[in-house]
């Protein structure tokens, strides 16, 4: 998504996009999102080969409501329903790269409660968003008209978890702001939630939802000396979400500094490319639909390698991949996670990668 231009038209916002160079509107992405109801995507009324139209109720940008001020509840509300719209789409036949994650371009309806992300049907994206810089950039923005201490606090929580896992938000709006999980009407994660009793604070389990079917595929069998041998065929299913929440701590506020949490990237060494590892969950692999990083290569299986993140350090795990993975020259186990340390390097099948960690303070 290159360019995009705002039009009032009568009760409706006319917003419309320029594709970037390169990017080819995807008709399947197209279909799901105008044939499924998908709370909080805007609908889109228009495509053609470089364009892409959406039409939203006259509404303002998230960015101008939040800095003019918002008391507690909208403040919660809206990052719930941020949320509500990133997990739907990480855990869909949707690729979270192609959401719109600027908060200019983000819409809310104080009439219907409504939000609105712009999310662009293509293929070839090269953008790779960062949710928790996102969700920093909204925090930051936030003119609060309460405790400037719930702010911190929910920087704090970001700083603890730069992994994007939407049980650890629950739980941390559920902590913060008893019932409003409850009150707000319509969220995509309602259909996959349900809370348990017993202890002193309710626990919210995520269920199966939506998840990408077992899919299959033909990958090209590499020799030892990368020569291509055969085609095998795999399968594989998506590991549904459900997990139970850990118990709520208090944050400790460490000082009034925002520190950013610590970021790592990828450098490809074919094309020199850099991509931001964007999510705690960094899947690589062929598959546009379930893969952070696309490689077309016929050596690389569909999800060929997960890289993640527990808050402190990165990991990486062969799924099971016909042609394999090696970290400095050491294969992988398959299933076996291994700590990454800064410039080591990955080997799928005939891809060389390099892993590098990003200092606090180059962060934007």
């Amino acid at each position: 998504m290159q360019k995009i231009k705002i039009k009032i038209d009568n009760n409706f916002l006319e917003v419309s996009s320029k594709l970037s160079r390169g990017e080819k509107i995807s008709e399947k992405e197209m279909n799901l999102i105008n044939c499924v109801s998908i709370i909080g995507l805007a609908k889109i009324r228009f495509s053609s080969g470089k364009k892409l139209k959406y039409e939203i109720p006259n509404c303002v940008p998230i960015a101008d409501l939040i800095s003019s001020g918002i008391d507690k509840y909208t403040f919660y509300k809206l990052i719930l329903k941020i949320v509500d719209v990133i997990y739907i789409v990480k855990n869909s036949q949707l690729n979270i790269n192609n959401l719109c994650l600027d908060l200019n371009y983000i819409f809310f309806d104080n009439n219907s409660d409504e939000i609105y992300f712009l999310y662009s049907p293509v293929m070839n994206n090269r953008n790779f968003v960062n949710i928790n810089k996102f969700l920093y950039n909204f925090v930051l923005l936030t003119n609060p008209l309460f405790d400037d201490e719930l702010k911190k606090d929910f920087l704090d929580f970001l700083n603890e978890n730069a992994r994007f896992d939407v049980a650890d938000y629950l739980n941390f709006i559920q902590k913060m702001y008893p019932g409003l999980i409850e009150q707000i009407g319509a969220l995509n994660i309602k259909q996959s939630i349900s809370n348990v009793s017993g202890n002193q604070d309710d626990t919210v389990i995520l269920n199966n939802y939506n998840h990408i079917s077992e899919m299959s595929e033909d990958t090209v069998l590499l020799s030892n000396d990368g020569i291509e041998i055969s085609s095998q065929h795999e399968n594989y299913s998506d590991i549904a979400l459900t997990q139970p929440l850990n118990n709520c701590e208090d944050t400790v506020i460490l000082n009034n500094a925002c520190i950013l949490p610590v970021n790592a990237y990828l450098i490809m060494q074919r094309d020199g490319r850099r991509i931001d590892i964007s999510s705690n969950e960094f899947n690589i692999g062929k598959d546009e639909y379930c893969c952070d990083l696309v490689i077309d290569n016929s050596s690389i299986s569909r999800k060929h390698l997960t890289i993640t993140f527990d808050g402190n350090n990165y990991y990486a795990t062969d799924n099971n991949s016909t042609n394999g993975t090696s970290l400095n020259g050491k294969p992988l186990k398959p299933g076996i996670a291994e700590k990454m340390e800064n410039y080591d390097r990955l080997l799928l099948a005939n891809e060389i990668i390099d892993f590098q960690i990003m200092e606090e303070n180059d962060l934007i």
